[in-house]
């Protein structure tokens, strides 16, 4: 099994490469969360170039992980590389 910060770190990269590849890709460590309140972990925010800032109202934060979350699971690598 993976530790979590190993896999964090995998899909920061991937994500990153991702998005250098195309700017429509969508960030995969955004499904990468925190054990123990579900959500990501501080580190996250701003981690990557399409990573927003950390806000400082949590009701937005979560706003924006869910709309990240939402990215990466409608994605469809084949329609976008027609």
């Amino acid at each position: 099994m993976v530790q979590s910060s190993t896999l964090a770190f995998i899909l920061k990269k991937l994500s990153i490469s991702l998005y250098f590849a195309s700017s429509l890709s969508p960030s995969l460590c955004a499904l990468v969360v925190s054990n123990a309140n579900k959500r990501p972990r501080d580190t996250f925010w701003s981690s990557a170039p399409h990573i927003p800032p950390k806000h400082d109202k949590l009701e937005i934060r979560t706003l924006q992980w869910q709309q990240m979350v939402d990215k990466v699971l409608n994605y469809s690598c084949l329609s976008k590389c027609r």
